[in-house]
């Protein structure tokens, strides 16, 4: 993994394998969650495509639902962060990263990739425990990556 990383780090490609994997695994789902992922995790995907020249999941082939407007919309909380909804719920597990981990990531550190890929599966727990919890209260509108 480190050489993969030191080399698309020195070459200029960076995250295009990546998000070429992503592109792929997302095209093979009918419907995807996500918390806040409307205005992030979703489209920065899209612009790390378009800075690829990829083509990026077509429009109308995967379902998407962000529990972010959810809670937005259902819940009067001082805070509509994931952190806060699972607190609120009773739900235990969010994990925090210190900013400095970016950093190191971003230099091709293969410890601080691990630790933030570890992070990341544990927030899609969070996140599927939370989604449980509020499913009946969500919206029968349809929106698409």
């Amino acid at each position: 993994m480190g050489y993969h990383l030191t080399k698309e780090i020195q070459d200029g490609s960076l995250d295009k394998r990546i998000i070429i994997h992503l592109i792929h695994t997302l095209s093979q789902f009918k419907r995807v969650y996500t918390f806040y992922g409307t205005k992030f995790d979703i489209a920065f995907a899209r612009t790390r495509a378009l800075y690829h020249g990829l083509a990026f999941v077509p429009y109308g082939l995967v379902e998407h639902k962000d529990l972010y407007y959810l809670v937005k919309r259902i819940l009067k909380i001082h805070s509509n962060r994931l952190e806060s909804v699972a607190d609120l719920l009773g739900i235990k597990g969010k994990t925090h990263l210190d900013p400095r981990v970016w950093v190191q990531a971003n230099s091709g550190n293969v410890d601080a990739i691990g630790y933030i890929l570890d992070h990341n599966k544990k927030d899609v727990l969070l996140l599927e425990e939370v989604h449980k919890k509020l499913q009946e209260y969500e919206a029968r509108t349809r929106r698409y990556l």
